[in-house]
């Protein structure tokens, strides 16, 4: 029997969230000067919205715990959104409802099935580290100084456990790791079925992007069935995301229809803002960000040094410095509360407040993330200044990973091999479309950063599938033959999908049944010991492992006897080392 009230519970969460970031999405574009035209539009108002409300609940942590005030005042603006834009959004749901009915009910069976798995327990072992506690404490106080003198983890400042915290509320609570990550992939599925539709539809609709979201099923898939609720997944979603929006402003940047021209700044905004967003939430994001906002950047002012008389769009420019200060600023601000560093566990941005995490701590900390990355397990004074890890690493990374690894890079090679035999072997004129390339770079820079610092697979997002499929896009870019797309596309997807859909039947099933469920409804919850330190403060540790999951503040799995409070009996203002060991 299926568990139909737990997938009511779920679906219900997602639709609530949709319209709630759509509306507040929709309320910037039209901020902006612009309306919405077409699916596309709406779909991606989902995620500026989220972006912002994100960007929001960094702001107001600064000074205020989050609860339910956080939820209502994101809820208003959403709903304002949505009035504000009422008409044109009624519009293309009345005329795509019955038109495209059965597009409406694949999502409605795609929908049914990441609830029914949505409903295993998805929480990972860093969950019960550090990802529930850092919640907890962002629920119960504005953000705290010192944060990580207590547990170095509880500095690492992800944006992501705001947007847990802000989820945390009425019905909710302890429900919703369960529908936080399965709306972001739900709306990337509404996204590749919209791609599906102008593929095969109509010709001169079709763009290089709507394939690009279409060769990512498969690996969504795997997304959906086998559900997470950490900072590692979204950024996954988010690699897919920025670069399909990157993807879609190099086919349209030598537009110069007026609209299409602000419909091409909006791009930029929204390239721009999710970059930023996509490394507040977790710091392995940073080169893939940086490089796609430093690329859209200069391509965008590269047109202004052409046209000497042009002047740089200023309402553009405050956009973008606006999301750069709500987004970027506001989070080195909270890393500095949090550890007295910009960037927690990097060194660099040191700044002189009496609750800064001693520098060998955060030296230590950065050590051991880079260590275990190569090689779990081993200290880091034996992994790091030598290459003994290479080979067990290639080992464990390209054998138990070959899905993540192995088959995007197969792809990328077969492609871009593809593109120069063509080039040289073809009589007719083969050449990439303007810029077109650049797709690449942003990922080869991203998987370079991450080979050189911390190279665990869950670290990496999507880079390598944006790579292998990008590659793809560029070989059928030269192509005039749509047809032979077509059909080599779905050959592709139809296969992979037979080969995965028959993997994971075998390895757990594919629907949930109610005798399946368990801890649907419960957090883990572990035994608490007491530790005094040199100051008489009360410390919980857990008496067996080192998990705290959503156990009492202050909880953390390390004892440090010099830890003190900031200001005694209050764990609100913080705490500090003392005496300072630097």
């Amino acid at each position: 029997m299926l568990p139909i009230k737990e997938m009511g519970i779920i679906i219900s969460a997602w639709a609530i969230l949709f319209v709630i970031f759509t509306g507040c999405g929709l309320f910037i574009r039209r901020s902006f000067g612009l309306k919405i035209h077409n699916f596309d539009n709406l779909l991606f108002s989902f995620w500026i919205g989220w972006a912002y409300a994100i960007f929001f609940l960094q702001i107001w942590n600064l000074f205020f715990k989050i609860d339910w005030w956080a939820f209502l005042l994101i809820s208003i603006l959403g709903a304002m959104g949505l009035l504000w834009n009422y008409q044109d959004t009624w519009y293309l749901l009345k005329k795509s409802i019955f038109k495209y009915w059965y597009i409406y009910l694949i999502l409605i069976l795609m929908t049914l099935w990441m609830a029914n798995r949505s409903i295993l327990s998805p929480f990972v072992y860093d969950s019960g580290l550090y990802h529930l506690t850092s919640v907890r404490w962002a629920t119960s106080f504005p953000v705290v100084p010192g944060l990580g003198n207590l547990h170095g983890r509880l500095a690492f400042n992800s944006s992501y456990f705001l947007y847990l915290a802000l989820l945390q509320i009425g019905f909710w609570v302890n429900k919703s790791y369960h529908f936080a990550n399965g709306i972001l992939i739900l709306v990337l599925i509404m996204q590749i079925l919209l791609s599906s539709i102008k593929f095969f539809k109509n010709n001169s609709e079709i763009k290089l992007y709507h394939s690009y979201y279409i060769l990512f099923f498969i690996p969504v898939l795997i997304k959906i069935i086998k559900p997470d609720c950490t900072p590692d997944l979204v950024i996954f979603i988010l690699g897919i995301v920025l670069s399909a929006e990157f993807l879609y402003f190099l086919e349209n940047n030598d537009n110069t229809n007026n609209i299409l021209d602000k419909e091409k700044e909006y791009t930029i905004f929204i390239i721009t803002s999710l970059s930023i967003l996509g490394i507040t939430i977790k710091l392995s994001f940073f080169a893939l960000g940086i490089a796609f906002f430093l690329f859209t950047i200069i391509i965008w002012l590269k047109k202004y040094i052409k046209s000497p008389g042009k002047a740089v769009d200023k309402k553009l420019f405050m956009w973008i410095s606006g999301g750069v200060i709500l987004g970027l600023l506001v989070w080195m601000i909270r890393g500095i509360i949090l550890s007295g560093y910009i960037a927690y566990p990097s060194t660099l941005g040191a700044f002189p407040v009496e609750w800064r995490v001693p520098y060998t701590s955060v030296v230590d900390e950065a050590n051991w993330i880079r260590s275990w990355a190569r090689l779990p397990g081993v200290h880091w004074s034996k992994v790091l200044g030598n290459w003994d890890w290479f080979k067990p690493w290639v080992t464990y990374s390209f054998k138990t990973e070959k899905f993540n690894t192995i088959l995007p890079l197969f792809i990328s090679f077969v492609s871009i091999i593809s593109i120069i035999l063509k080039k040289f072997i073809k009589k007719k004129h083969y050449e990439i479309p303007k810029n077109m390339w650049l797709i690449l770079l942003p990922t080869i820079i991203a998987i370079i950063f991450w080979f050189f610092t911390a190279p665990t697979i869950r670290f990496i997002g999507a880079s390598f599938w944006i790579l292998g499929v990008a590659s793809i896009i560029l070989a059928i870019s030269c192509s005039n033959k749509l047809q032979w797309r077509k059909i080599l596309i779905i050959i592709g997807i139809s296969i992979c999908t037979i080969y995965i859909l028959y993997k994971y039947f075998t390895f757990e099933g594919l629907i949930l049944t109610k005798d399946k469920i368990k801890n649907f409804y419960n957090v883990p919850k572990v035994t608490l010991k007491k530790e005094i330190t040199n100051t008489g403060l009360v410390i919980f540790l857990p008496k067996e492992g080192d998990q705290c999951w959503d156990a009492q503040l202050p909880c953390s799995p390390y004892m440090n006897p010099d830890l003190r409070l900031r200001r005694k009996g209050d764990i609100r203002y913080g705490f500090i080392v003392y005496p300072k060991d630097e």
